[in-house]
């Protein structure tokens, strides 16, 4: 389409198919969009799976199912066992969809991966920055201080959730980290930072970072080698956290804790 094509202002060769779908709200659908949503929410992975069936009209028709990790398939698709097996073992791990044929049969395989999750341990001036510019870079962000007025749903109306506590002694009980995590500690005092350093260097994120002047950090890591932390767990994490850029206010500090994390997830700055 020469219009279309003017449209976009497209100059590289190539060409581009386009599939568009009509959803009709029927109650199996609906199950299969409820569970892909529960899965999101939870921090775990699915996998869409999409059976291309078509009418003697030309038409084409998608009935769709969510396969679970465990192979547990929600929806009308009737997914045939081979394949489940195979998503099971990761086969269709990257993060497009994927057009597979079995036998007669095509269907479309898009992977539904958790989405990379920013968990922020403090409320201050530079978490509350920080959280926004994690939602405008597609993390969703998890908010963890043990001040009410700090941490609320109006100060951060873009958070997945927002947690207060008592304390930080067991703050990690009941949270799921995983490789699609990121941690940035902005607690208000360092006592604070250490006791969620701690926890943290047990669990396997994509990222831990703590803000901090190198003196305070030497402070913590010496304590926490006392305690029998070893100095290579030590030297995973990101600290003083950020790119040097010379940032000073909140939102620069932000940004370059901001710019680290999308550079690490890149691949580009690895510890």
């Amino acid at each position: 389409n020469q219009g279309l094509k003017a449209g976009l202002d497209m100059v590289c060769g190539g060409s581009l198919t386009v599939l568009m779908e009509t959803l009709v709200p029927s109650p199996e659908l609906i199950s299969v969009f409820q569970a892909l949503v529960e899965q999101e929410q939870a921090g775990k992975k699915g996998t869409l799976v999409s059976r291309v069936s078509g009418s003697p009209e030309g038409e084409f028709f998608l009935e769709k199912s969510l396969v679970l990790p465990d192979g547990t398939a929600i929806g009308p698709c009737a997914v045939p066992g081979p394949l489940v097996g195979d998503l099971c073992r990761n086969r269709f791990s990257g993060t497009f969809p994927t057009v597979h044929s079995m036998g007669l049969e095509q269907f479309i395989i898009q992977p539904m991966p958790p989405a990379d999750t920013l968990f922020i341990f403090g409320a201050g001036h530079v978490g509350f920055q920080l959280a926004q510019l994690a939602h405008f870079t597609g993390f969703a962000t998890v908010v963890i201080d043990d001040r009410e007025e700090f941490v609320n749903e109006k100060r951060f109306p873009h958070a997945r959730h927002i947690r207060v506590v008592s304390d930080f002694a067991n703050v990690f009980d009941g949270l799921e980290i995983g490789d699609h995590v990121y941690i940035v500690i902005l607690t208000r005092g360092h006592l604070y930072d250490q006791t969620v350093l701690e926890q943290a260097l047990k669990t396997t994120p994509a990222y831990i970072g703590m803000i901090g002047s190198r003196t305070k950090r030497k402070k913590i890591y010496d304590n926490l080698m006392e305690k029998g932390v070893f100095e290579e767990q030590l030297n995973t994490v990101y600290s003083p956290v950020g790119l040097s850029i010379g940032a000073q206010t909140p939102a620069e500090i932000s940004i370059s804790i901001m710019a680290e994390i999308i550079g690490v997830r890149a691949g580009q700055h690895v510890r």
